[in-house]
């Protein structure tokens, strides 16, 4: 599909080696509530006019027609502004031409190849990223900035690996080549830094779902100091991959994608409870209380979701995205928002919550992840909305 979009609930999957379009993401908790821990304020410049810090539960993910200036686009963020959203994460693709480029990175402007089912989404312009950072401003809202890279499909033939957390491993990228690509992806991430202190971002995602850069501990480091010198906001990594790695002493939240099997793979989503999927979630979060612990930091799941539709064993693959031709059914989707909801809005050390995904596209006859006029928004409401 061609276009910026914007991601609202929900980001990218911790198995999925599909792109993550452009888009609109948003916190998923009450700003006001006494328990949700705060990430390290917002420096304002003497010119800048100082703004009330919220906890940046995050969320992300959309994908449609529509770029991120789109007037539909805009429009669906009041419905987020409304549910009681505090933040909204952009997320969008710039590319490689291969897993084993070092570079250069690269906008793609109306997608790829008719058909190809992964890293299909346009680069969004800069001044359509500008206007999406001022429509969620002026609505109240925070932004987490989260440009992504992957490789390029039209460069690669189907069945390659294409996924971004891939990139220098077949076969392994030599120093030299880690040295490369790392200057060239700091430059492209260094003005991503300018653009959101320009614009008075609150929090920089300079990295996500990056799994075979993740021991490149000095370059990462690098990474962090530099963009810091340039932008004041929070700036975080977000990985799929559940490592404890020592660089993330250097990120202010540990931020993962989190699309964890809560059932076996055989099971009908009809015949699993919201009290079942809760279970299941406090189990899988333990490793990350624990990891945050370790750290003295807070926990963000960067990104979750599911689709609307019934599937066996869909509740193991939350991540399943080929969900057109398959029964809808809203409240799959739903019992999985109430879930996370329930597992993790009590958690003092849970900093955020992204659910993948927002467009205004979404609908009763939708199957995808958007909650968009379904009974996932009913749940957002009904823990969100102000009184």
């Amino acid at each position: 599909m061609g276009g910026a979009f914007f991601n609202v609930l929900a980001s990218f999957s911790i198995a999925a080696v599909y792109a993550k379009s452009a888009g609109f993401n948003f916190v998923s908790f009450d700003a006001n509530h006494p328990r949700a821990p705060k990430t390290p304020p917002r420096k304002n410049k003497p010119h800048q006019k100082p703004r009330p810090e919220k906890p940046k539960q995050v969320a992300q993910g959309f994908e449609g027609p529509a770029p991120y200036d789109a007037p539909e686009s805009l429009a669906s963020l009041t419905t987020l502004a409304t549910a009681g959203v505090n933040t909204v994460t952009l997320s969008f693709p710039w590319y490689i031409s291969s897993p084993q480029s070092t570079g250069p990175i690269y906008p793609v402007d109306g997608g790829c190849p008719s058909g190809a089912p992964f890293n299909n989404a346009s680069s969004p312009t800069n001044a359509s990223i500008a206007a999406a950072i001022r429509a969620v401003h002026a609505l109240g809202m925070a932004v987490v900035l989260r440009p992504i890279i992957d490789p390029h499909w039209s460069s690669t033939q189907r069945g390659d690996s294409t996924w971004r957390g891939a990139i220098g491993t077949s076969p392994p990228f030599s120093p030299a080549q880690w040295d490369a690509f790392f200057g060239g992806y700091a430059r492209w991430m260094l003005a991503w830094a300018s653009l959101a202190e320009a614009e008075h971002v609150e929090t920089l995602c300079i990295g996500a779902e990056l799994e075979s850069t993740e021991p490149q501990e000095a370059h990462w480091r690098a990474l962090f100091s530099a963009v810091r010198a340039v932008f004041t906001g929070a700036v975080y990594y977000s990985s799929q991959s559940g490592a404890d790695f020592p660089w993330w002493d250097e990120s202010d939240v540990i931020a993962q994608d989190m699309y964890p099997p809560l059932t076996n793979a055989t099971v009908n989503p009809d015949d699993v409870s919201v009290d079942d999927l809760v279970a299941a979630w406090g189990k899988y979060l333990q490793h990350f209380h624990d990891m945050g612990a370790r750290h003295n930091k807070s926990v963000v799941l960067q990104e979750t979701g599911i689709c609307s539709v019934s599937k066996a064993g869909l509740y193991n693959v939350p991540y399943f995205f080929e969900c057109y031709g398959l029964p809808l059914d809203q409240a799959v989707q739903a019992k999985y928002y109430e879930a996370v909801f329930r597992a993790v809005y009590p958690l003092s050390w849970i900093g955020g919550v992204t659910f993948w995904k927002w467009g205004a596209q979404g609908g009763p006859t939708d199957p995808t992840f958007f909650p968009f006029n379904k009974s996932a928004m009913d749940v957002v409401r009904k823990y969100l909305a102000p009184p």
